[in-house]
């Protein structure tokens, strides 16, 4: 998801051990507009054809604050993907894509809010 997210155009990604004053000062001084992502998979299933379905969340909140402003789903099948480990990832992976593709409208939402 970091690099999903990184490569969107405008966007900048805080360390990761920033503290909310030094957060908060950040985004003051470079007029910036915070965002805090939480995910997490919420359902890998074999289904009796032998796909693989993942389906997991994003939840998208203020930065520092991490107040929730939106929360994302995706989810992805994988035909005949089996069980192997490889199999999950991309199923999650591809689910992660499907959620992840909303973020822009959803920040540009949030921005908008705060106007």
């Amino acid at each position: 998801m970091i690099q999903q997210v990184s490569g969107m155009d405008g966007v900048r990604l805080a360390p990761e051990n920033e503290s909310q004053a030094a957060a908060a000062n950040v985004v003051r001084s470079k007029k910036l507009v915070g965002y805090y992502l939480d995910s997490s998979v919420t359902k890998i299933e074999q289904k009796p054809d032998g796909a693989l379905r993942a389906a997991v969340s994003v939840i998208v909140g203020t930065y520092p604050g991490r107040a929730m402003r939106v929360m994302l789903s995706g989810a992805a099948t994988l035909s005949g993907g089996g069980s192997s480990e490889d199999a999950k990832m991309q199923a999650v992976q591809a689910a992660f894509d499907g959620a992840l593709r909303r973020l822009p409208q959803a920040m540009q939402a949030g921005i908008a809010r705060a106007e």
